[in-house]
């Protein structure tokens, strides 16, 4: 009888661990995450630049880092033949110490932005020389949230990665042959 019950008890809290985790797969998201183009169409060797845009989804307040290009996003370029355009210049993450002034949080409904070049810029970055479509591919993401509690106080510090929708643009044109493949 006492076998029975501890099968039963425990077929019970996996039933109700496996529903809290379905539950936490349907919850909406905390941010929503966008990059942007300031434009769709670049003249070659323009610098390329694009907005970030971060905003708070949850009915609480959340906290977010104001630097998302230079420290918390990963990016992927796509150039027109569908590969990986090349980076150039130190590791794009740089482990350092930060400061309150770095963060924001963000009440409900409020978004924070940063503009940013992603081409070579004095050495450093995306090394987009071909006229052609262009695709972004980026995910926003602090890391471990104990690593900012003390500078969150009371906001929430998102988990995971936030991934925004495939950002477009061109270099000269776009016509038929330098559509994404």
């Amino acid at each position: 009888m006492k076998n029975t019950s501890l099968s039963i008890l425990l077929l019970s809290l996996s039933g109700m661990i496996l529903a809290q985790a379905i539950s936490a797969q349907n919850a909406p998201p905390i941010l929503t995450f966008q990059v942007s183009p300031i434009k769709s169409t670049f003249s070659r060797h323009e610098e390329i630049v694009v907005r970030f845009r971060l905003r708070n989804d949850s009915p609480y307040p959340v906290f977010v880092s104001r630097k998302m290009y230079s420290e918390f996003v990963d990016l992927k370029v796509l150039g027109p033949n569908g590969k990986e355009v090349s980076w150039r210049g130190s590791g794009r993450i740089d482990s350092k110490a930060y400061h309150r002034e770095d963060f924001a949080v963000l009440k409900t409904g409020e978004s924070a932005s940063q503009k940013a070049v992603l081409s070579l810029r004095q050495g450093l970055g995306f090394v987009i020389d071909k006229p052609g479509h262009y695709r972004i591919k980026a995910e926003y993401s602090l890391g471990p949230p104990a690593y900012f509690a003390a500078f969150a106080q009371d906001a929430t510090v998102p988990e995971g990665a936030f991934h925004a929708k495939v950002a477009t643009f061109c270099v000269e044109t776009c016509g038929q042959s330098s559509q994404p493949r």
